[in-house]
């Protein structure tokens, strides 16, 4: 790139894609012989009104290593820009003519940043999470304030929502705002599915250190419901997610439940919160009767096709025309059925305990039966 300009480069991709991970990335294959590097995040400035003076603060203190005349013509820039007042009154009137001479002012700057043998590139995260105060204090800097020579601006944000933030009045059907502020833009590609899906199962696996017959139909669950687990968790932060939300509840109920259907339900919790919950006040289900199994849960018969998760739960329960003979442990057991959403066994013993007996030695595998023998419960279990 030419160093006798200013760079303003755009990272842009929708929510959740990988736009932080991809800034990261690029500052790994920086060489730090070629390049001094700054971080900056405008919301960690206490307002909108103090961001390009921290800006400037930040850049001043990164700088002065190289050449402190940065130290002495800086906080003069800053002040023209009305960004710091903490000159004494005597001193404003000595030099006011220098300290509001802005072109000046930047010119000299830009004669420091000239000198450097290295290009100084910017990197500012979260740019869409501002609010349009705050975005357009950054753009004053990418526009005017900051366009220093040898300096490169490297903002990753979503655009959609950038523009939602900043307005309709901010924007045309044919051209978006921002697109002004910046002379070249890279759109994050889009990742092959099977990556995510892979991170997906290698994580949930690692986090629980499953082995053997478990760490099998981990993976086996979620590559049969690969189609589901795509539409649910379309980007790495999805997958993220879903990973933090279901190993810990997954964790309690170990062994007691079915990890496909596990997996499948915690996808409608993740997505559709307000569904799950009615699926657990049996709006979506109905108990069997004397022409059924009375010990087994039914889908609901003319369900709405618009209902999102549909097809989820077609997966999870049987119609009232099925019949299914294992039953044990899955969510379709009315027994079982709490299991998969209070996060705790009730009534009943759990699995892990009951395997225990094949590891004890004989008699206190006895002693074990013969108390569990005393609960009808525990012998039905």
């Amino acid at each position: 790139m030419d160093s006798r300009k200013t760079w303003s480069l755009a990272i842009t991709a929708p929510w959740g894609v990988g736009k932080t991970s991809f800034l990261n990335l690029i500052e790994c294959k920086l060489d730090k012989k070629d390049f001094e590097i700054i971080k900056f995040n405008p919301r960690d400035s206490k307002s909108y009104k103090s961001i390009q003076e921290d800006f400037f603060a930040l850049l001043d203190s990164k700088l002065v290593k190289y050449d402190n005349r940065c130290s002495n013509c800086m906080p003069d820039y800053m002040a023209s820009l009305r960004l710091i007042d903490n000159r004494g009154f005597l001193e404003k009137i000595l030099n006011i003519y220098r300290i509001w001479d802005k072109m000046s002012l930047k010119d000299k700057i830009k004669r420091v940043f000239a000198g450097l043998n290295k290009k100084v590139i910017v990197l500012i995260d979260d740019f869409d999470r501002l609010s349009k105060e705050e975005i357009l204090e950054v753009l004053k800097l990418l526009d005017c304030n900051a366009a220093f020579t040898n300096l490169v601006f490297l903002t990753a944000f979503d655009k959609k929502q950038v523009n939602c933030s900043l307005g309709r009045e901010n924007q045309t059907d044919e051209a978006f705002f921002v697109d002004k502020f910046f002379n070249w833009e890279f759109f994050i590609p889009s990742r092959p599915y099977v990556y995510i899906r892979k991170y997906l199962i290698d994580n949930i696996i690692r986090i629980l250190n499953a082995k053997d017959s478990e760490e099998k139909e981990i993976r086996d669950s979620i590559n049969k419901r690969s189609n589901f687990i795509q539409t649910y968790l379309p980007t790495l932060r999805d997958a993220k997610r879903y990973i933090n939300q279901v190993v810990s509840d997954y964790e309690i109920v170990r062994g007691d439940v079915n990890i496909e259907e596990y997996f499948l339900l915690h996808l409608i919790k993740y997505k559709y919160p307000d569904e799950y919950n009615k699926l657990y006040r049996y709006e979506f289900i109905q108990c069997g009767s004397i022409f059924s199994d009375t010990n087994m849960l039914y889908l609901k018969e003319n369900l709405s096709n618009d209902l999102p998760v549909l097809p989820i739960l077609k997966c999870l329960f049987p119609s009232i025309k099925e019949k299914r003979e294992d039953k044990y442990c899955h969510i379709f057991e009315k027994q079982s059925f709490n299991n998969y959403f209070v996060n705790q066994i009730y009534a009943a013993l759990r699995i892990r305990d009951m395997a225990k007996v094949f590891d004890d030695d004989v008699d206190t595998a006895y002693s074990k039966i013969d108390a569990w023998l005393t609960e009808d419960a525990a012998t039905k279990d």
